[in-house]
C-alpha cells in the first residue's frame, strides 16, 4: 500500500510532457528588482515564449505596444496602520486597445488613464 502512494505521489509530481511555450510576448510592469516581479516572470516564461519586466512607473502606451499582453501589477500600499505610499503613475491612455491584467493597486492607478472609472472600497 505504501509503495502504491508513493508511486502516485511521483506521478503527480512529475509534470506531464512540456507544451511548447504559446507564442505571445508578455509585459510584467511591476515593482522593479522585487522577489513578487522574479516569482510572476519565472512562472510567466514556463507559459509564453518571450517575457519581458519593467517597473510600473515606465508603463505608457509605447511600452505597452511591444507585447501581445500586459500585466500591471503592484502590492497592497496599505498596513494597519493605514495608507502608506502609492504605486507609481502609469498611463496607458483610452486609446491603448491592446488585452491588460490589472493586479492589485496597479489597477486603481491605470483604470482612469483608460477612461474606466471605478471607485476603491
Amino acid at each position: 500500500m505504501r509503495s502504491r502512494i508513493v508511486l502516485l505521489a511521483l506521478a503527480l509530481a512529475v509534470p506531464a510532457a512540456a507544451e511548447e511555450p504559446t507564442d505571445f510576448t508578455v509585459l510584467y510592469a511591476g515593482a522593479d528588482g522585487s522577489p513578487r516581479m522574479e516569482e510572476w516572470r519565472t512562472t510567466l516564461a514556463q507559459a509564453f515564449s518571450k517575457v519581458d519586466t519593467i517597473d510600473l512607473g515606465e508603463l505608457d502606451a509605447e511600452t505597452g505596444a511591444r507585447a501581445d499582453v500586459v500585466i500591471a501589477d503592484w502590492p497592497s500600499t496599505y498596513t494597519r496602520e493605514g495608507k502608506s505610499g502609492s504605486p507609481p503613475h502609469a498611463a496607458l491612455g483610452p486609446a491603448f486597445t491592446k488585452p491588460v491584467i490589472l493586479v492589485g493597486e496597479a489597477g486603481m492607478e491605470i483604470l482612469p488613464s483608460l477612461g474606466i472609472k471605478l471607485e476603491s472600497l
